[in-house]
């Protein structure tokens, strides 16, 4: 069987990953063709982060939802984490979600905060 590893990636950088090729049979529902996206914007930080809050990386992961939408993607195939929502648990939990649900379709990842 085969491992998807999931790969860092920079501030607000698109990563779109055809999983057509990828043999993950009985991984998840048979979605063929369709479009998936987990989309993270940080806008702000805790105090002990060591680094202070952005302006815009949760608008920006806003306005990557409504580009989507307003090009076909289904709302419901779009999970969105920002600032507080965006916790280690919730967004392992999310890359779960998106490559069991985008088999044989399209997986999107974007993020936008600190690298």
């Amino acid at each position: 069987m085969k491992s998807l590893r999931i790969v860092g990636v920079s501030v607000a950088v698109l990563c779109m990953v055809s999983l057509a090729a990828i043999p993950l049979a009985g991984t998840g529902p048979s979605t063929t063709g369709q479009k998936w996206a987990l989309l993270v914007g940080i806008s702000d930080y805790s105090d002990t982060a060591g680094y202070g809050d952005l302006s815009y990386c949760h608008k920006d992961a806003l306005d990557m939802r409504n580009l989507l939408i307003s090009n076909g993607w289904i709302p419901s195939h779009i999970k969105m984490l920002l600032n507080e929502s965006a916790t280690h648990a919730n967004m392992v939990a999310g890359i779960q979600w998106l490559t069991q649900n985008s088999v044989r379709g399209t997986a999107l990842f974007y993020y936008s905060g600190h690298g």
